[in-house]
């Protein structure tokens, strides 16, 4: 991944809830350290992996929900996490209730679990579980989808975020965070 300066305004990475002594719970952002994407586009068809690297900069393992954006009409044909350690997981289709339950248990037994679901069409939620202390995790994401005419051109549009007023409820971002959201896509036109 290309690394990315830090910034001090910016909220932008995986989401963590620390559980905390009294019981409360403690909401905190994993930093985005480096981005790559590779897009290539064959007939208005175009497969594009999305790799994003994030560093854990805490004492203790966490688990951390993600909300990633793609476009309304891909769909996801790979999925991976690569840790620090060298340790792979790949990503496998499998029933709802029957990939939380492995998921779970995964974290459970202090094992690295990664969670991928489809909340709408264009927006996936990733739940990390075990993220290792002080380490690094690379997320690999790998979509079809069909591009768009315009002019004489193609168009390649990359979502970058999930804009507040399409957050799902059920996400645990801050108002705060929800602010700091950069515009909800980024386009490129291909000509050819």
């Amino acid at each position: 991944c290309v690394q990315m300066p830090p910034s001090k305004n910016e909220v932008v990475g995986l989401i963590g809830r620390l559980s905390l002594d009294d019981g409360a719970f403690e909401d905190i952002a994993l930093p985005l350290t480096g981005i790559s994407v590779k897009a290539e586009a064959v007939d208005f068809i175009a497969e594009v992996k999305v790799s994003q690297c994030y560093h854990n900069p805490r004492s203790l393992p966490l688990e951390v929900t993600y909300h990633f954006p793609i476009d309304f009409e891909a769909s996801v044909c790979a999925f991976q996490a690569e840790y620090e350690d060298g340790t792979i997981v790949k990503g496998m289709v499998m029933e709802r209730k029957q990939a939380k339950k492995e998921y779970e248990e995964a974290i459970t037994h202090g094992k690295q679990a990664n969670l991928l679901e489809s909340e709408r069409r264009d927006v996936l939620t990733l739940k990390v579980g075990n993220l290792p202390a002080n380490g690094f995790v690379k997320i690999s994401l790998t979509y079809i989808t069909s591009l768009k005419a315009q002019d004489d051109a193609m168009a390649f549009v990359l979502p970058t975020c999930v804009a507040p007023r399409y957050t799902p409820p059920s996400s645990t971002m801050t108002e705060e965070e929800a602010t700091a959201v950069a515009p909800p896509y980024s386009s490129v036109k291909m000509v050819g």
